[in-house]
């Protein structure tokens, strides 16, 4: 059975928290962020529904980027990370 492209989600989980490179997805990175430019490849897509793309995220930055590229996302729990 072929699956429907909008019937699929596509979520990228980020955080800031990293142990071993804190806030790797926010530091500077071929003039923009590694989250952002994930973000980016995403919404440059052919493939991807915009309104199937979310974001797992609970960092205020990462969530003031979402907003700025006016992507779905979610907050997830500590639990979670």
């Amino acid at each position: 059975m072929k699956k429907n492209i909008k019937d699929i989600a596509f979520i990228i989980q980020a955080r800031t928290q990293s142990t071993r490179v804190p806030n790797k997805m926010l530091r500077p990175f071929a003039h923009s962020n590694l989250f952002e430019i994930a973000i980016n490849k995403v919404l440059s897509s052919k493939v991807i529904p915009k309104e199937n793309f979310y974001l797992s995220i609970m960092d205020q930055e990462l969530i003031d980027i979402a907003n700025k590229h006016r992507v779905n996302y979610y907050v997830r729990s500590v639990e979670s990370t």
